[in-house]
């Protein structure tokens, strides 16, 4: 089977079990990324894409940061307000 990406730095695992040195079992694991089929490019090209999905998530991290900013801004309000309120406060 053809690799479906470089797998030249990906070490395979396998499991040994030793006793006194002697090799009692063994069990190599096959390489995870490979493609059963010869033609996978054809198969790549056909994949639906979701050429937004960049924007998207963009417009999701801004939102969820702007979220943020926002609680922050009201936690620290709170917190001044609440030294002013305290006895003894400067």
């Amino acid at each position: 089977m053809p690799p479906l990406y470089p797998v030249g730095k990906w070490k395979q695992s396998a499991i040994q079990i030793r006793l006194l040195g002697k090799l009692l079992y063994e069990k190599r694991n096959e390489n995870k990324f490979t493609c059963p089929t010869t033609d996978w490019r054809r198969f790549a090209k056909e994949a639906k894409t979701y050429p937004n999905s960049l924007a998207e998530c963009r417009e999701q991290t801004q939102q969820y940061n702007s979220d943020v900013l926002k609680l922050q801004r009201r936690n620290t309000t709170e917190d001044d307000d609440l030294e002013t309120k305290l006895p003894g406060a400067v």
